[in-house]
């Protein structure tokens, strides 16, 4: 398995272009399919980006709050002290993937901003006091617990379908929470 992980591990390093790259890349692509399919001038799409750019501010802010107190409740001396209690405990690098999996996945499934970054400091944790533990493979197993994400307390569907007046009501209707998030308890 050890031997598998690192090949991946070595190929992805070796031709995975920086994220910068890749969104200079989007960006361009995008502003000369507008130009040669839309039939925008080039002056226009790039206006058009950067209103777009700047209409996104907001947004990026928004994200940003969620994760900076996902940090801060992740590092509150509760949270790290119980984090550190089950990290010394798990001895093998199969518990601790399990372990990680889970831990992300509950800490996505109270908040996406919290999931995300409960999940690296467990493996951080997990990798520092188990021994054989492929550190690239229990960052995968944390990270993946954000799968629960869309059915936790902070997916943006369920609660965008709950809520009065949403884009969809006429087509769908109100969908109670009792019926997305919470099937099991009500």
């Amino acid at each position: 398995m050890n031997a598998l992980a690192n090949f991946f591990t070595r190929l992805v390093n070796r031709y995975m272009p920086d994220p910068l790259v890749i969104a200079i890349f989007l960006t361009i692509l995008t502003m000369m399919l507008a130009v040669l399919i839309q039939g925008t001038s080039p002056l226009n799409a790039v206006r058009y980006w950067g209103d777009g750019f700047w209409n996104l501010l907001a947004f990026s802010m928004q994200m940003t709050v969620i994760l900076l107190a996902g940090y801060i409740l992740a590092k509150t001396p509760l949270i790290d002290g119980a984090l550190n209690q089950i990290a010394t405990r798990v001895k093998t690098p199969f518990v601790a993937i399990v372990v990680a999996t889970l831990v992300g996945g509950i800490g996505s499934w109270l908040n996406w901003g919290f999931g995300l970054v409960i999940g690296g400091i467990v493996a951080q944790k997990l990798a520092l006091n188990v021994k054989g533990l492929h550190y690239p493979l229990v960052i995968a197993a944390a990270y993946s617990g954000f799968a629960l994400y869309g059915i936790g307390l902070s997916g943006s569907v369920p609660l965008l379908i709950a809520t009065e007046g949403h884009f969809l009501q006429d087509a769908i209707g109100l969908i109670p929470l009792s019926d997305t998030i919470f099937p099991l308890f009500f």
